[in-house]
């Protein structure tokens, strides 16, 4: 079983979008604007939730769905905590639908944006 990683993870979902219309940004920029993190290992994990967010998520899907598909790809990467920040609020039937098929609550720090606890316990 691989370790959870004790790290917080910020996803800028308005960024997200904009990457998926404009493809002319490099590796370097994308990363240097999408992930803030206390270490290597964050940043790390950070770029591969990136990568597989890239690769799974569209603008041709719902943002219901794109957060869905994000939730399962930063449980599958061990992400303890996700921070998803939203370009709006999300309308409390939209969180609800979410929460339902992810089974994670998301606790709205501001009315755009929600921290996703992935991981009940983490290791001492």
């Amino acid at each position: 079983m691989d370790d959870v990683t004790p790290v917080n993870i910020v996803f800028d979902y308005t960024n997200f979008l904009g990457e998926c219309s404009d493809h002319h940004w490099t590796f370097v920029e994308v990363f240097g604007l999408h992930w803030f993190s206390d270490n290597d290992k964050a940043k790390d994990v950070g770029q591969k939730l990136w990568e597989s967010a890239m690769h799974k998520m569209s603008t041709q899907h719902s943002d219901e769905d794109n957060i869905i598909e994000l939730i399962r790809l930063a449980k599958k990467l061990n992400i303890a905590t996700l921070k998803l920040i939203m370009p709006y609020e999300l309308p409390r039937d939209q969180v609800q639908k979410i929460e339902d098929q992810s089974q994670v609550r998301l606790d709205s720090t501001r009315p755009e944006e929600f921290v996703v606890q992935l991981s009940e316990s983490l290791p001492t």
